[in-house]
């Protein structure tokens, strides 16, 4: 979990399926 993935999600680590 990448914190670049997360900011994109909102913080949120289900950023990734995003």
């Amino acid at each position: 979990m990448e914190p670049v993935v997360r900011a994109k999600s909102g913080g949120a680590p289900t950023g990734i399926g995003l």
